[in-house]
């Protein structure tokens, strides 16, 4: 089966609610990137230092439960 008659059949359920549903971001994306801002701002100079913490923190965030 060719990709458009497979996509075509999954979107035979479709609504807008669906949208968003889909689209509505965890409240642990938001802390994630507030913290990232804060410390690149924090790090002014030296923004590469405030990206590995706000990467630290994601990655933190992400492996809990």
């Amino acid at each position: 089966m060719s990709m458009l008659p497979r996509c075509l059949t999954r979107l035979r359920g479709f609504s807008p609610r669906m949208i968003g549903q889909s689209r509505k971001p965890p409240r642990r994306d938001g802390s994630t990137a507030l913290v990232v801002f804060i410390a690149t701002v924090g790090f002014a100079p030296h923004v590469g230092i405030g990206i590995l913490v706000g990467a630290a923190v994601a990655l933190v965030i992400y492996w809990l439960p």
